[in-house]
């Protein structure tokens, strides 16, 4: 079980930062997603200072896979933080972070950014939801920026920095950036202009994946 994010740095504020959780099971659970769903909704009703709880899955199998190892073993190494059971980091002791593995951890990124845009497209959604949801796409936006610079002295590890020093390679775009960290932090109802405004953000990353 591991953690990763704002509080696996010590950086995370009370009722503004999610709880994101990586978990790696040793075989397939039945209902995992329904499972887990209701976990959610536990602990969030227990600690309502968590505004929303992330969880990535895995299985060992896939984890350890050869075929894997640059987007496991760079995701655990670099950004997780584990908290319970084997830390499996000790497999991938030889990883490094290069543009492969940035590449390798945004595998299907296309796929699940449509899919959030998808999402808030739905009117009928709780407020909450959408807000939860908006922050996940965000999120996984600034993720991709790393592969819109061709030479990084530091892969950066954080949003925050990601977005940084992505600013200092592209300065002209610096409010369009600055606005992904300020719906990260304080995210504004979903409407059809913030809506827009993401998804030309979106647009100039993917223009500019290299």
């Amino acid at each position: 079980l591991y953690i990763y994010g704002s509080v696996a740095k010590g950086k995370a504020v009370v009722g503004q930062s999610d709880l994101d959780i990586c978990v790696v099971f040793k075989h397939e659970i039945a209902n995992l997603d329904q499972k887990i769903a209701e976990i959610k909704v536990k602990l969030i009703t227990s600690y309502p200072f968590i505004p929303k709880i992330d969880v990535d899955v895995g299985y060992l199998k896939d984890v350890l896979h050869e075929q894997n190892r640059n987007r496991w073993g760079a995701w655990i190494k670099f950004f997780c933080a584990n908290i319970y059971g084997r830390d499996l980091s000790c497999f991938f002791q030889d990883i490094e972070i290069d543009r492969d593995v940035i590449r390798a951890i945004n595998d299907g990124y296309h796929e699940e950014i449509h899919t959030y845009f998808e999402l808030l497209e739905i009117k009928d959604k709780p407020q909450a939801e959408l807000l939860n949801l908006k922050k996940s796409l965000i999120k996984r936006m600034i993720r991709l920026l790393p592969l819109t610079m061709r030479h990084i002295e530091e892969w950066p590890l954080g949003l925050n920095d990601t977005i940084d020093q992505t600013i200092q390679v592209y300065p002209q775009q610096k409010d369009r950036l600055y606005f992904l960290l300020q719906e990260l932090d304080k995210p504004t109802l979903t409407n059809v202009i913030s809506l827009n405004r993401l998804r030309e953000t979106y647009a100039w990353i993917e223009a500019h994946l290299l």
